[in-house]
């Protein structure tokens, strides 16, 4: 798992002196899809590359920091019939996330790079199924299973996010299903007032013990059936996310833990504000004999726009 030190995140390191990207001969296919949207610029943006030839992981980074998307993922085919998905965000490539992994599936239906079904995406955290229909205008996650932490103190937490330091309403807890949140149970009135202050939720996995390894905090009102959040990164870019698929992983976790869940539910997260956009993510999550605790997310795909990137052969002489 990717995860930031406090601070600031740092930005993109350019190539080494010299160094040639090429990728498609300079022309790669773009999409802008909005996953977990229900409408126009609703949901969570999300920039989609595909390519073919040989992708400097230099330029991969370099284009998701110009695009400045929350996630952009560049796919292609993989030789086992398998979709390779690269994730990065505007300052760091990631493992695994889920509303571009939604979104990765859903595009790659509609581009013939997998068929509809069941799709494997080769991430650079492992294997990962979704669930795709024939026309490839939604996509679902298959369940993964969440691990959920004790306890932590929440006031840091609370401060992180701009809430008073008693602001939470249940117990604090890291949770993950592949990249950990910070899940912080709150009012409603407290939802809305909350901020995003990224610097401070950087600096989460080194002030408080045990959230080693936290990527975000998952701020949301704890009623089924339609759960209200809003989640934080500490990206400053898009400090707030407006569609976060591994953080309702994360809270399906908190509340199948803390609840008494003892078969499966679905419900809806919806997450986001006006100013955002909001986005609905519906969520399966249960527990088995053992205990263990899993879940799956899934939501539409929607295409905003598409074309070309046209890098050409860039080559950096810093």
């Amino acid at each position: 798992m990717t995860t930031h030190s406090a601070g600031t995140p740092a930005l993109p390191t350019l190539a080494s002196d010299n160094s040639t990207f090429s990728g498609d001969d300079g022309c790669m296919k773009f999409e802008l899809v909005e996953v977990f949207g229900n409408e126009p610029l609703t949901g969570g943006p999300l920039g989609v590359v595909t390519y073919s030839a040989a992708c400097d992981d230099a330029l991969m980074q370099r284009l998701a920091a110009r695009l400045a998307m929350p996630e952009t993922v560049f796919l292609r085919r993989g030789d086992g019939g398998e979709v390779e998905v690269r994730i990065f965000t505007p300052y760091v490539e990631l493992d695994f996330a889920g509303h571009p992994l939604v979104g990765a599936a859903a595009v790659a239906v509609r581009q013939g790079l997998a068929q509809p079904g069941r799709v494997a995406l080769r991430t650079r955290g492992g294997i990962v199924h979704a669930q795709v229909g024939p026309t490839g205008e939604s996509a679902v996650l298959e369940e993964r299973a969440c691990q959920v932490g004790p306890p932590v103190v929440p006031d840091l937490v609370c401060e992180a996010v701009g809430l008073a330091p008693d602001a939470a309403v249940g117990p604090v807890r890291l949770a993950s299903a592949g990249l950990g949140f910070a899940c912080l149970p709150v009012s409603a009135a407290d939802l809305e007032s909350a901020e995003a202050l990224p610097h401070r939720v950087a600096a989460l996995a080194e002030r408080v013990p045990g959230l080693a390894g936290v990527f975000g905090v998952a701020v949301f009102v704890p009623q089924l059936p339609e759960v209200r959040a809003r989640v934080f990164v500490p990206e400053p870019v898009c400090a707030e996310d407006p569609a976060t698929g591994s953080a309702a992983l994360a809270m399906a976790g908190w509340l199948a833990h803390t609840g008494p869940i003892d078969k499966p539910v679905v419900f809806d997260i919806v997450q986001g504000t006006t100013e955002l956009g909001f986005s609905r993510l519906r969520v399966e999550v249960r527990r088995n004999a053992d205990g263990g605790i899993f879940a799956s997310v899934g939501g539409g795909v929607r295409t905003l726009l598409k074309g070309q990137l046209m890098t050409g052969k860039m080559v950096d002489r810093a």
